[in-house]
């Protein structure tokens, strides 16, 4: 089955069209492909609430709206990436070298229950702690990124002789080179003091790890744009963790050009990325790349 993962424009722009769920959905199964919702969608998605006016209350509930609809059709719902991580710290203690990235069962029924609750105009739970978080989560990860430089000059000059044409080199010979403190940090945060770094770079050479090096990468690549820009974009850390939730998916299915170049970076060649330019009916443009 090929899983097609959908950015968030992709969920407005169904919204939009008042796409059929329920044909594209079965249009999509008769050519063995399946959407898939990335969890995470779910909380960006609900800041359209943020302000909490009357245009913007309208707007989300249609926005949920549209994604129950697709729900009610069954279709997939990808795991978040620390949860991905988990899994993948699970897999390789088990010399296991694959994951199921999809949730099910209770999980899939918890996100259904939150979609439904935004698409009746309810902000509350998880969401809410979500949005009462992540704004001051992004600009904390930008001044900490721009203060990470200020006492290493010396590493911003060796970043700023990296010209953008060598990235996917630098990036995959990193990786593997210092990728393990990197990795460490992560899943320190995840799952408190024991990891060390020599056991984070087993878990990068292992053949479970796509996610563990897409982190990786992410982060060596935000620092190498942060070097070489001075500063990053508010939505640079939000575009790359969508990008990361496609990680195990076929197709990352956007309407940001600029998020090619990221996809690029940061996926494994098992997933293409196809951006969708609004020149035809996105259900109709979605069975053409399907």
């Amino acid at each position: 089955m090929k899983s097609i993962y959908l950015d968030t424009n992709i969920w407005n722009y169904f919204c939009d069209q008042k796409t059929d769920a329920a044909g594209l959905v079965a249009a999509l199964a008769s050519k063995d492909s399946v959407l898939v919702l990335g969890s995470h969608n779910v909380y960006e998605l609900a800041k359209t609430f943020i302000g909490r006016n009357a245009q913007a209350t309208v707007r989300g509930t249609e926005l949920f709206s549209t994604i129950k609809t697709f729900l009610n059709q069954n279709i997939a719902i990808g795991a978040e990436n620390m949860e991905l991580l988990k899994l993948e710290v699970l897999a390789f203690g088990q010399n296991v070298s694959t994951i199921d990235p999809l949730i099910k069962g209770a999980d899939y029924a918890t996100v259904t229950t939150e979609v439904g609750k935004l698409a009746a105009g309810a902000v509350e739970g998880k969401v809410k702690d979500f949005l009462q978080k992540r704004s001051q989560f992004a600009a904390d990860s930008r001044t900490e990124q721009i203060d990470h430089f200020a006492g290493r000059q010396d590493m911003k000059r060796r970043l700023n002789t990296i010209p953008e044409t060598d990235l996917p080199q630098w990036l995959q010979t990193e990786t593997v080179a210092s990728g393990g403190p990197i990795l460490a940090s992560h899943l320190v945060r995840q799952f408190g003091p024991g990891p060390t770094s020599q056991y984070a770079s087993k878990l990068l050479a292992s053949p479970v790890a796509n996610v563990s090096r897409s982190i990786v990468r992410a982060d060596l690549y935000s620092n190498w744009r942060c070097a070489n820009r001075d500063s990053n974009p508010r939505d640079l850390i939000d575009d790359m963790l969508h990008v990361l939730q496609a990680v195990y998916c076929d197709i990352y299915v956007t309407a940001e050009p600029k998020q090619l170049d990221y996809g690029s970076l940061l996926l494994t060649p098992n997933t293409k990325v196809a951006i969708y330019d609004g020149k035809k009916p996105i259900d109709q443009w979605l069975l053409s790349v399907a």
